[in-house]
């Protein structure tokens, strides 16, 4: 469950990540705070499309 607030704020419960290239497998689900932020266009991974970056504020655990 991701749960994004009006203020920046997000918490993340058990949210599919990619891994690091030093950690076994491809993804790992996530728990943990941080904050988001929109990115619009271009911005966000070379796309044409607008997407949400979240922040973790520790590592994902």
């Amino acid at each position: 469950m991701l749960q994004l607030a009006p203020g920046g704020q997000a918490e993340l419960t058990r949210v599919p990540a990619h891994n690091d290239v030093d950690e076994d497998g491809d993804f790992s689900l996530c728990d943990g705070t941080g904050t988001w932020t929109r990115e619009e266009g271009n911005d966000f991974q070379n796309t044409d499309r607008d997407g949400v970056l979240v922040h973790l504020d520790d590592e994902c655990g």
